[in-house]
């Protein structure tokens, strides 16, 4: 019954309409969430693919939540957190990592002297007008590979609240509607990757180890269909 409760609530509930002024408002608003279990499926995959020792630049980091994890995981790790809220780079800093406020009147490459190992950008596309530009510049600053989390809007309960309900999917979003500009199914992704020439290696389902077992089986055989978010493994060209 809890299930169909659920079900129910996420086919009609409506969008989120919880306004916001600025970026900086509506980072303080989201980052209580960015610690939430929901998360921590794409912080233990990226982070079990990520040798200890090596460099890591995240962009879109955020309150420094999968810098956490991955210190506690990969110690040894040297790891840049970037970002456009100047707010949330100052608690980072305080935390104890490195930190950079990312300009955006300046190509995102050319804001760092270094290349990295890799490069994580989890949930942050979906946000960025430009994103092929974004991504493009990312995928430089990469020597090894590029991680990037996105909704999958093609996820079954999208396809239901859209076709049962007339109402358009929520993608992870908290605020309000406005956060998401940009939307893909993995099959948009694939085609947008090698549009963009870039080298699109895996398509990772994003579900935790604690899931039930149907809900992982599906999600690995189908992600395009099952998995609410995804992780794209990018590896740059030479």
């Amino acid at each position: 019954m809890k299930i169909i409760c659920r079900l129910y609530r996420n086919l009609t509930q409506p969008a989120p309409l919880n306004e916001f002024d600025d970026y900086e408002q509506y980072w303080q608003k989201r980052a209580e969430y960015n610690d939430l279990p929901s998360s921590m499926p794409r912080y233990q995959i990226i982070a079990d693919k990520i040798p200890d020792g090596s460099s890591v630049l995240d962009i879109g980091c955020g309150n420094g939540a999968f810098l956490r994890y991955l210190y506690s995981k990969k110690p040894n790790c040297i790891s840049v957190g970037a970002d456009i809220s100047a707010t949330a780079i100052k608690h980072l800093v305080e935390q104890g990592f490195e930190g950079k406020t990312i300009r955006q009147d300046l190509p995102l490459d050319e804001q760092f002297d270094q290349k990295f190992d890799y490069v994580v950008m989890m949930e942050v596309i979906e946000h960025v007008y430009d994103a092929e530009s974004f991504t493009k510049q990312a995928a430089r600053l990469t020597r090894t590979k590029l991680y990037i989390t996105l909704p999958n809007v093609g996820f079954i309960i999208h396809r239901l609240r859209l076709a049962l309900c007339g109402r358009f999917p929520i993608t992870n979003i908290r605020c309000h509607m406005k956060e998401h500009i940009r939307f893909w199914t993995v099959k948009d992704f694939r085609e947008w990757a090698r549009h963009l020439d870039l080298d699109l290696q895996k398509v990772i389902p994003q579900v935790g180890q604690n899931e039930f077992f149907l809900i992982r089986f599906l999600a690995i055989i189908s992600p395009e269909m099952f998995s609410k978010s995804v992780i794209y493994e990018i590896v740059p060209k030479r």
